[in-house]
């Protein structure tokens, strides 16, 4: 029996199973024709993330207008549910065009660990009253990634609900629409480490044995 061979097989599946890659999701970003001009409103991506991808890293959007505030949110889909598990800073846009930022976790998690996290944003900062009208660049079509949007269910509009981590997200639904924003999730170091660690250690056993 080729012990080598088996080494190097266990190698490659621990590294397989202990690896975790990182993942970009969203649309080219890109100048379209056209923002939101919906107060407040949150929007999901209808795409996840890849499953068990490592931790909400960076997000980039293309704006077409300044002076308004913008914020990243971390979605789950349960049961058709979008549920907020993770909430970033809050920026304000200066810069027309391309602007990338870390996520910059403030409460909840930025960890994507399964298979049913999505990344969106809110027009405007995170509190009561704070909505305003959007600046991502979006275009009219029913390619590419669409974008789910939520008005949170509030007769006085959604500039007056504001978000919180394990908020579902009420009303709106699903638009064809493709909006110049993307989100890249990066794996956790350890596990990458502890992963080749392991493959190293298999490969040096079957060395042993193909000795003998």
């Amino acid at each position: 029996m080729n012990m080598r061979l088996i080494a190097n097989v266990l190698g490659l599946t621990v590294l397989g199973a202990g690896l975790v890659f990182g993942d970009t999701i969203g649309n080219p970003v890109i100048e379209r024709v056209d923002h939101d001009t919906c107060v407040g409103c949150s929007f999901a991506l209808a795409t996840p993330f890849a499953p068990a991808s490592g931790t909400l890293s960076t997000w980039s959007f293309f704006a077409d207008t300044t002076g308004r505030s913008i914020t990243p949110i971390l979605y789950t889909l349960t049961g058709g549910q979008f549920d907020i598990v993770g909430i970033g800073t809050t920026r304000t846009v200066t810069t027309l065009g391309v602007n990338t930022d870390p996520f910059g976790l403030v409460t909840g998690t930025d960890a994507v660990t399964g298979s049913n996290f999505y990344f969106g944003y809110r027009d405007g900062g995170a509190i009561f009253g704070t909505g305003n009208e959007g600046t991502v660049s979006l275009s009219y079509t029913s390619t590419g990634t669409l974008m789910y949007y939520f008005g949170n269910g509030s007769p006085d509009g959604p500039e007056n609900v504001g978000i919180s981590v394990g908020q579902t997200m009420l009303g709106g639904g699903l638009l064809q629409r493709n909006y110049s924003i993307s989100a890249t999730t990066v794996p956790e170091p350890m596990t990458a480490s502890v992963a080749v660690f392991g493959l190293l250690a298999l490969g040096f056993l079957g060395r042993r044995f193909s000795r003998r």
